[in-house]
């Protein structure tokens, strides 16, 4: 999973409900409440029917099957909820016949435009579980899934690479066939959207900090230390850049330490001695001495995490030209 600072990721808007044709303007273009969530915590409900039973507005049901052929079953209920007093439930009909990858599921479409995460809330119960799944897709394909028993919130699916319109579902699926005689549940709530992920603020370090043109060093050394809460032994060191210039990976199999993809010994330190230990990277310095000019220059170092979450920071260093030119 991505790991999120919860603190400064901004929660996307929410919309209030007008009903089930809404769903059909936004998928118009109308672009009415972009980027946000029908009814997030499943509070707004309207009578579905057969029954009549408690459906959520703007979340659309799925079953391959007529209901009266249907072994799943589907409505909001306050026996469990994480916002609000109401979640949405997709259970198991207990004693029917269910073949494998046969399902139940609710969906709306949703702008994932500068969304970088999808989070919800979900409790799985029954005895026992295993002859079903959770499954939190998008456009069909899985991002989210699980089989045992528990409450699991605030899951976080990275949707970053996403963009404009997309189908975001709920589903209980069957992975064996059989009849069971007890039912499985699945009950939703409190689905939110997330701007990111959020660039976490490096401190970047050089060494040194002084760079003279005419010197003939073969590296520039860099310390990268993260904010707190994050490990500096994430840090994929194969996504490091100086500007444009990667950071220099040994290829041998005894290269140094500091010269490897992952961390080691020979490359998490503590360098400035303040308690915190830094991830060390080099590059080379003759490609860094043809970007940067007297008397001084910025330079931004990014990179990933080894879970894709991104980094960045700047150094300043100072220049010194004294190099002799032909008129």
């Amino acid at each position: 999973m991505v790991h999120v600072d919860t603190n400064s990721s901004k929660v996307k808007g929410r919309c209030g409900m007008v009903g089930l044709s809404a769903v059909l303007i936004v998928l118009l273009g109308s672009g009415v409440c972009a980027a946000q969530i029908w009814n997030p915590s499943f509070e707004e409900i309207y009578n579905g029917m057969p029954d009549p039973r408690p459906m959520p507005w703007g979340w659309m049901p799925v079953d391959p099957m007529p209901f009266d052929q249907s072994s799943f079953y589907s409505y909001c209920t306050d026996i469990w909820s994480t916002d609000g007093d109401l979640s949405v439930c997709l259970y198991s009909l207990s004693g029917k016949s269910f073949l494998t990858g046969q399902y139940q599921s609710f969906r709306q479409p949703a702008n994932l435009t500068d969304v970088g995460l999808i989070t919800f809330d979900v409790l799985l119960t029954g005895n026992p579980y295993s002859h079903f799944m959770a499954l939190f897709l998008v456009d069909g394909v899985p991002l989210w899934s699980e089989t045992l028993e528990g409450e699991y919130v605030d899951q976080q699916v990275d949707v970053s690479g996403l963009a404009d319109w997309h189908w975001i579902e709920f589903r209980i699926v069957a992975i064996e066939s059989g009849p069971f005689s007890e039912s499985c549940w699945t009950l939703w709530d409190n689905v939110q959207l997330l701007e990111g992920p959020r660039t976490l603020g490096a401190v970047i370090d050089l060494d040194s900090d002084t760079l003279n043109l005419r010197s003939r060093g073969k590296w520039i050394t860099c310390y990268i230390e993260l904010p707190e809460g994050y490990d500096a032994a994430e840090i994929d060191g194969a996504t490091v850049r100086l500007e444009d210039i990667a950071a220099y990976i040994s290829k041998g199999r005894w290269g140094r330490g500091w010269a490897r993809t992952g961390a080691g010994q020979g490359n998490i330190v503590d360098h400035d001695g303040d308690g915190v230990l830094e991830r060390m990277v080099r590059f080379d310095r003759a490609a860094v001495q043809e970007i940067v000019q007297a008397p001084e220059t910025t330079l931004v170092v990014s990179g990933q995490l080894v879970d894709g979450t991104p980094f960045e920071g700047m150094a300043t260093i100072r220049v010194i030209d004294n190099r002799c030119h032909k008129k």
